[in-house]
């Protein structure tokens, strides 16, 4: 049973690494979203090929700032903190003896239903993190493509 306890502490552990290491590529994604913004409108001026710009160019200069802004509110809500949950409370460890009965497997029972509840939850939470971080990636792909399209063609 301690195995088992053990092998579910790295398991919540690595899921709580996996939920660092999306935030650092959220926050890098942000950088190069500002830095790319920085870029294309950074002269003060974001001008179409020719003075009177058709209607498309205008529609694809509109859907291109919406992807930019769209691939930043969804890493800025990827780096909101969520709550973890992290066994053992410390109300569980304090009085070990009146909780349990001096009985490890009772605790060690526990601490396994608590660590699954806990990287379950957590699991959860970071696969939808992780899939709105590759929604932003596209999204920011798609929308420098077509800015770029518009401002040096």
């Amino acid at each position: 049973m301690s195995r088992i306890v053990d092998d579910l502490r790295y398991l919540h552990r690595s899921v709580i690494d996996a939920l660092d290491s999306m935030r650092r590529r959220a926050l890098a994604l942000l950088g190069g979203d500002i830095a790319i913004v920085t870029f294309l409108f950074g002269t003060g001026t974001y001008k179409l090929t020719t003075n009177t710009p058709p209607l498309y160019g205008i529609l694809l200069l509109i859907v291109g700032i919406i992807l930019l802004l769209t691939s930043s509110f969804l890493t800025l809500w990827i780096l909101q903190p969520i709550s973890i949950t992290t066994p053992p409370d410390t109300k569980d460890t304090r009085n070990l003896g009146e909780r349990f009965d001096d009985n490890e497997a009772k605790y060690l029972r526990y601490m396994k239903s608590e660590y699954e509840d806990a990287a379950d939850a957590l699991i959860i939470s970071v696969g939808r993190r992780s899939k709105m971080l590759v929604w932003a990636t596209k999204l920011l792909a798609i929308g420098v493509i077509i800015m770029v399209v518009l401002k040096y063609i």
